[in-house]
């Protein structure tokens, strides 16, 4: 077995599969990337139809097998071969899984008696961490609102949410997704959520944002023309009084001409 780094800093190791002289390169596990190390490993068990090795439900098989002779006093043992198939497997995998670790992970393996026990241990471990962590991030997700923020990042924002999630398995539904957008939106959104939300249909996230995009660049416009029009109102007075002022100049000139001619 051997170590190095890959060129994004992830330390990989080669292992050896089940003793057959084949070696493959495995992200070896440690504190943040379980899941990338779980779908590794069953994929490479699942090549040699061991992929429900861990199954809970599934227990070794008996070491021996009882037969009944023709009294019915006289019972035979006789070696369980499953069970011998089921040791040599259980053999392999252990260390297989053991070498893929890093010493922090490994160091809390070894009370481990079994491959079975192995896995199990270690999906107690992440599970606990991961739930931890998506509490965190939908606690986040109920909090962002969009603010002074563009659309655009108020999408991001809730995206990266939402990938984080699907990261530790625990995807967001594209419902729960649209939801967490409409939420933190402000009253300028409000005719708009009131037309998403009266459809009958599930729009996908993307339309929902392109509806949404819409609204933005619609208030927006509003905005500016809001803001320009006590400028356009200041002017337009100020050429309605230099209009009056040049007519009735222009009068009194006209009767001042003929007056004193």
């Amino acid at each position: 077995m051997s170590s190095n780094s890959s060129p994004l800093g992830v330390e990989n190791t080669e292992v050896s599969i089940f003793g057959s002289g084949n070696k493959i390169s495995l992200v070896k596990l440690s504190d943040d990337n379980f899941l990338l190390w779980k779908f590794q490993i069953l994929t490479a068990l699942e090549a040699y139809d061991l992929e429900n090795f861990f199954e809970s439900e599934l227990e070794p098989p008996s070491k021996y097998l009882t037969s009944t002779g023709s009294s019915s006093t006289s019972a035979t043992r006789t070696p369980n071969p499953e069970y011998k198939v089921w040791k040599r497997h259980n053999r392999l995998i252990s260390p297989w899984l053991l070498g893929s670790m890093s010493e922090e992970i490994l160091n809390q393996m070894v009370h481990c008696k079994s491959a079975k026990e192995i896995w199990g241990t270690l999906q107690g471990i992440f599970s606990s961490r991961y739930l931890a962590q998506a509490m965190q991030f939908k606690n986040k997700l109920h909090n962002i609102k969009k603010g002074s923020m563009s659309l655009k990042e108020y999408f991001l924002k809730i995206q990266q949410c939402v990938d984080a999630l699907a990261s530790i398995n625990k995807p967001v539904s594209s419902d729960d997704h649209i939801l967490y957008i409409l939420v933190g939106l402000g009253y300028d959104y409000q005719s708009m959520i009131s037309i998403i939300s009266a459809r009958t249909d599930s729009p996908s996230i993307q339309e929902v944002m392109s509806l949404l995009l819409t609204q933005e660049s619609q208030n927006e416009s509003k905005l500016i023309s809001e803001t320009a029009l006590p400028y356009v109102k200041i002017v337009t007075q100020t050429t309605e009084k230099g209009a009056e002022s040049y007519i009735r100049n222009s009068q009194n000139n006209y009767h001042n001409s003929h007056f004193y001619n």
